[in-house]
Parts: C-alpha cells; structure tokens; sequence
C-alpha cells in the first residue's frame, strides 16, 4: 500500500514540476519580448534625438 501511495506521489511531484518549467519557460519569453520592445522603444527615441539635433 506504501508502495503505491509513494508512486502516486512522485508521479504527481514529476507533473508539477512538469508545469512548473512550462510556466518559467513562458516567463522567460515573456520577458525576453518585453525587453525586446523596450529595446526598439529606446532605439527609436534616440534616433529621433539624433534627428532633431542634425
């Protein structure tokens, strides 16, 4: 019986961490968009500057 409950223990710890690096995974792209955009943000901002002081 300890056996069994133990199985279904890890199987279930296994899934969770399954979902656990689903969800990092989905942050670090998340993260790496959003940097991205602020990044093209910036880029447009200075070249307007430079624009604007030629």
């Amino acid at each position: 019986m300890k056996l069994i409950a133990k199985k279904n223990c890890q199987g279930k710890q296994q899934k969770t961490n399954a979902f656990n690096k689903l969800q990092q995974r989905s942050e670090r792209l998340q993260k790496k968009q959003a940097d991205f955009i602020e990044q093209k943000q910036m880029d447009e901002i200075a070249q307007r500057a430079v624009l604007r002081t030629s």
